[in-house]
């Protein structure tokens, strides 16, 4: 009898634990193999972290991703929102604070739920090319930390997150914060990954959006 009771109650446990990863606005399970490297001999260190969502009407989610390499480059990306906060709407943010070009925030239109799910897997998809960057100095970083296949299938997500990123940057859904080097227009208009991410139109368009 004592045997089938720690069975059901280790089937309660396993079952509350695929519950738990299983919640409906959760993605770093699925397309990445790590969430943190700390490669001290090529200095470089990535951390990418989930706050999930079972209801994204009622609570927060963010994927961030954060690295550093060549001990003074810091780099944040994340697609996020925070119910009651100012940032309260599905929003892109960039924090290139290191490079001069402070932090950019651009708020995303949404119809539904599945609006935002495409745009968090277009912000994965488009999260690749941040780790393809550091593989010059860490070999095959891509395959280390992420499942590569089944992002490489997310294009189609990829470019309708550059158009939901068109149409805020039109509509001036932007915001910039400590972007005030007098050099600022070309540090983000010649910011490889940025182009890469929001796309090469995106980054004209937003600098339309620069305060003067």
């Amino acid at each position: 009898m004592n045997d089938l009771k720690g069975i059901s109650k280790n089937l309660h446990r396993n079952m509350c634990y695929f519950e738990v990863r299983k919640m409906r606005f959760q993605f770093l399970y699925e397309y990445f193999k790590k969430s943190k490297i700390n490669d001290f001999e090529n200095d470089i260190h990535i951390e990418i972290t989930e706050t999930p969502s079972f209801n994204i009407s009622e609570e927060d989610y963010s994927l961030r991703i954060e690295t550093c390499s060549e001990g003074d480059i810091h780099r944040d990306y994340a697609v996020e929102h925070h119910l009651g906060q100012k940032h309260e709407k599905p929003h892109l943010q960039f924090k290139f604070h290191s490079e001069k070009i402070g932090s950019i925030w651009i708020n995303l239109l949404f119809e539904d739920e599945a609006e935002y799910k495409e745009g968090i897997e277009g912000f994965i998809f488009h999260s690749k090319n941040i780790f393809l960057d550091l593989e010059s100095e860490h070999e095959n970083l891509c395959e280390e930390l992420m499942y590569v296949e089944k992002v490489d299938k997310l294009e189609a997500q990829g470019k309708f997150l550059q158009t939901k990123i068109t149409k805020s940057i039109v509509l001036g859904l932007t915001e910039f914060k400590n972007c005030t080097d007098q050099n600022r227009v070309q540090l983000i208009k010649n910011h490889e990954l940025l182009n890469i991410f929001i796309g090469e139109h995106n980054v004209l368009l937003l600098l339309d959006d620069l305060p003067k």
